[in-house]
């Protein structure tokens, strides 16, 4: 008989720890989602991220068996938000909606950022790849065309005055001054409904905002529309020219993806991505997508490939706002 080694019993103890805790891995993660689902969102209700997330998790929630909960947390330009949803708990159960302002812009404008968008979140889906804005002028103001708008503010350099809500768009708007070499003041509002009134009223006679934003204003001809700030024209806007046509290079679209919390398991992180490149491709997301002049172009892309975009526009808005001579605070 041979002689048994002492480490024997505790090797065998080892191994049973070690397939308890596989096995226990396992089951939770074939179990997942065991309870609802959190997506916190840095807009407020009823915003257009907010009512495009309802729809998106509505279908999630069909898919998975769960239905997710949405905690809207606006404020300090996104940074709120993106810094609760870093530090939550990676367990699957947390995830967030991360946009070109939390991802690519905060980092260059805010020397304490709270969170680093690239270490602390896991990118996980593209939920819309195209947000552009439109530039629109009240109907009294006396310009037709996005070439006469220029030759305006040129002829009254710091005369006119546009509305800005979030640094994203006001960072547009200074970057289209610069390459069209002019100098429309920029009006900050905290309220986008006050934005609103003023542009309509004419206190503050232009305006750069999203599409969905100003798109009924522009039905109601409350205000006129001048350009698009996508690289092409838009399909439902064809007589709207973009202002790259003039400025080319020019192109300052939004954009809304799905993260979660570093360390959130893959497979999780991939099954949500495979859930959420069939829902953006489905007639019902696209429709509600088009109610605010959005698209999604290339589905979900792979988290992989959002990550690499991650990047990219980290490093595309941290020259322009170099290049505009933009401090942090």
């Amino acid at each position: 008989m041979l002689p048994i080694s002492p480490m024997a019993p505790v090797r065998r103890l080892f191994a049973g720890i070690l397939v308890f805790a596989l096995t226990g891995l396992s089951h939770a993660q074939t179990t997942w989602p065991a309870k609802p689902i959190r997506l916190i969102l840095s807009n407020s209700a009823g915003s257009a991220p907010d009512l495009l997330a309802r729809v998106t998790t509505e279908q999630l929630g069909r898919a998975l068996g769960q239905s997710w909960i949405i905690e809207n947390r606006p404020g300090g330009e996104g940074v709120i938000g993106a810094e609760a949803a870093a530090k939550a708990n990676p367990d699957g159960y947390t995830f967030y909606v991360a946009t070109v302002v939390a991802v690519a812009i905060a980092p260059h404008l805010l020397k304490n950022l709270p969170y680093d968008p690239i270490r602390d979140f896991a990118p996980v889906a593209m939920i819309v790849d195209s947000g552009p804005s439109a530039v629109a002028v009240h109907p009294e103001l006396a310009v037709n065309t996005f070439p006469e708008l220029v030759a305006l503010a040129k002829k009254a350099p710091g005369k006119l005055s546009y509305s800005s809500t979030v640094a994203f768009l006001g960072i547009s708007q200074e970057w289209m001054n610069k390459l069209a070499g002019m100098n429309i003041t920029q009006i900050t509002y905290k309220d986008t409904a006050q934005a609103i009134q003023d542009a309509v009223s004419g206190r503050v006679p232009v305006m750069v905002n999203s599409i969905g934003t100003v798109l009924p204003l522009i039905k109601a001809g409350k205000l006129r529309l001048l350009a698009v700030t996508s690289l092409k024209r838009l399909p439902a806007f064809p007589e709207a020219p973009a202002v790259a046509e003039f400025y080319p290079g020019y192109e300052s679209e939004g954009w809304l993806s799905l993260a979660a919390p570093a360390g959130t398991p893959a497979d999780i992180v991939n099954r949500v991505n495979r859930e959420m490149d069939r829902i953006v491709k489905d007639s019902q997301f696209t429709q509600a997508v088009q109610k605010f002049a959005w698209a999604n172009n290339n589905g979900a892309n792979t988290p992989q490939a959002l990550a690499a975009l991650y990047r990219a526009e980290r490093d595309k808005w941290g020259k322009i706002i170099r290049d505009l001579g933009i401090q942090p605070n």
